[in-house]
Order: structure tokens, then sequence, then C-alpha cells
């Protein structure tokens, strides 16, 4: 097991918490104002030790598109690597497979009919949709399955990234991690991440219900992808505060005893300093924003993983990424040094 003690959730400048910017809120979900009937049950237990078991960056390294000079991740800013090929995952060290990052597990003609049907046909997902799966989808999963077993290291699967919002019937989606679970011990945790509007497309049996989750009940982890993006004098410091509000909403009535969450602060900024944001502002606003992350850690046992999106930095000549995305985590030496506090405070058991 991984454990982290408390850290002191200091911005760049020193101050605590996160610094609070002008809010704009005709976008968001703000958890105080919900009514009192969605609010999350208590945890079933409160040991104020129990709190981040591990960090995991999304990096693009290796990527023609990450630009060169990108500073490579390191065991100082991250306790799990995230690994996008089978073959080459090494033995013993710590990392999360992506499952479907190297495999072709997904049908995307399938998923691209099958949004196109959710437009036009209503009912939510699952209903009349394209099986996403191929022939031959059990054989990959033994594969992975085995791969996994025999080199050792592997802390967790990562089925995909927001596959359900991009097309991938709910039941296919609990299909593939019902047989995961059958071959994969429970030390090796299986987590999915989503859209922001995952929730509408129904429960995991499909349908319009919103009182079944729409993730299958052999997930150990889930998590969802919500950013503030950085417009006139705000620099999305408010973000912790409106993904607390939706898993608030959306996701903590709906867990089961044995499951978790992740969080995905976005630790990216423009790459064009749109809105007159230099690097030194991105700099003490991202800083802020983790901090609110670890004021919400310290005070909800129930997230147990932190993967930020992203760490490398995007070429502005090569790659079609929006510039609101391409600046990297990676190029901003006080996010850094306050990562490394957090990264520092996780100890492998």
């Amino acid at each position: 097991m991984l454990a982290v003690a408390l850290l002191p959730t200091t911005g760049c400048s020193g101050q605590s918490g996160a610094a609070r910017a002008t809010p704009d809120n005709r976008h968001r979900l703000d958890h105080r104002q919900l009514p009192p009937s969605t609010a999350a049950p208590q945890p079933e237990h409160d040991d104020s030790t129990d709190r981040l078991q591990w960090l995991m960056w999304y990096t693009f390294t290796g990527r023609s598109f990450v630009s060169r000079g990108s500073r490579a991740l390191d065991d100082a800013h991250t306790s799990l690597f995230l690994e996008r090929n089978l073959s080459q995952l090494s033995p013993g060290r710590p990392s999360v497979y992506s499952l479907t990052e190297d495999r072709a597990l997904w049908n995307e003609t399938a998923m691209k009919e099958n949004k196109r049907r959710r437009k036009t046909q209503p009912g939510g997902a699952g209903l009349g949709e394209l099986s996403a799966l191929p022939s031959d989808w059990l054989a990959q999963i033994d594969s992975v399955a085995f791969t996994v077993l025999s080199r050792g290291g592997v802390r967790g699967l990562m089925l995909g990234d927001e596959l359900l919002c991009r097309g991938v019937p709910p039941t296919n989606l609990s299909s593939v991690t019902e047989e995961l679970r059958k071959r994969l011990p429970r030390s090796i945790w299986l987590w999915t991440n989503e859209c922001e509007s995952v929730h509408e497309l129904g429960g995991s049996r499909g349908g319009r219900s919103k009182a079944v989750p729409w993730w299958s009940p052999d997930l150990d982890v889930v998590s969802i992808d919500l950013y503030e993006f950085p417009t006139g004098k705000m620099l999305g410091v408010e973000e912790a505060d409106h993904v607390r509000g939706y898993y608030e909403h959306y996701i903590f009535p709906l867990l089961s005893p044995h499951q978790n969450v992740a969080v995905v602060p976005g630790l990216f900024a423009d790459s064009l300093e749109q809105h007159h944001h230099n690097r030194s502002e991105q700099d003490e606003a991202l800083c802020s924003k983790l901090a609110s992350y670890q004021l919400w850690i310290q005070t909800e046992p129930r997230i147990v993983g932190m993967a930020p999106f992203h760490w490398d930095t995007f070429s502005d000549a090569n790659d079609s990424t929006p510039a609101v995305f391409r600046r990297g985590g990676e190029g901003f030496p006080k996010l850094l040094k306050q990562v490394a506090q957090l990264r520092h405070s996780i100890k492998n058991e």
C-alpha cells in the first residue's frame, strides 16, 4: 500500500491554500448550493493519515509533438509512471499500464456511429448501440493479464480515457472490467477516466437512470477531467472547487464501499500567453490550483490518486493541440518544487 503524510498547502507565494480569483459562475456547479439530498455519505473510516496514495502524470514523452528540451519525468515528481506499451513494461518499475493506448481493443468506427446515434436517438447510452469490442477481445485481455502479472511493478490498469464519452457502450466497458478483475488480484487496481458529461449517458446498464452509476462494480477507481481555463482575470485556480462539487453531486453518492476516486488537475498553461498571463503568472496560478486540490484531499479519504494533465510541453510548430493546452507542468519551476514536496510524502510500503 502507499501512504502520504499531510502537507501544508501553501502556494508559490507562500500564502495558505489557493489564491482566489473573481469567479465566473455561469458554467460552474457550486457544491455549496446543491440540495441536501445530494450530499455525499460519510466515509466508512476517518483515518487522517489515509490520504493520497499515488501521483501519476499524463506524460507524452517520446511523442513527435513534444517540444525538444522538455524536461524528462523522473521519480522525484511522480510515484507511478504511465506506460503505453505492454512489451516495454520495465520489471519492478512502479507503473500504471494504459490498456488501450497500444492495442486495437476498441472499434473506432463503431464508437463514432454510437456518438452519432446518441445525438439523434433518445434513451441514453447503451440502447441500440453497436458493440465496440473486436472478436478477439478476450484473447487480448488474457495477454494483458499474463504480461502484467509476469513483469511485476504494475500497480494499476487504466482502461482508457473518456471511452464512454467517445462512444464505447457502457456494457462493453463493464465486460472488459469484469474479465480483467477475474484475471488480476485486487492489489492491481482498475481505473477509468471520463469527461464531464458522462453522467448524462445513463447508468452502466444503459438507459437514462441517474441512480445507476456509469462505472462497473468491478472498477476500483474512477475520475473525471474537468478543467478551468484561463479567461480574463480568471487563471483557473477555482478548478478544485468546481471538481469537488461535481464529485459530491454525481459520483460520491453512487460509489460502492470498495471504490475510490482520483483527481485530474489541469496543470497546463497557454503557450501563447493569451489574456496577458505570462509564464510567471501561470506558475503562481498552477501552484495555487494544486494547493486547492491538496486542501480537498486532506478532508476526503476517498481520493486515493492524482493524475495531473499534463507533464510535457507540446511543440507549437508541429502539434494541432489548442495553444491553451500546450505548455506542460514541466516548464514551471515553482510548481515543480511544490509537486516534489507532494511526491516526497508518498512512500512505497
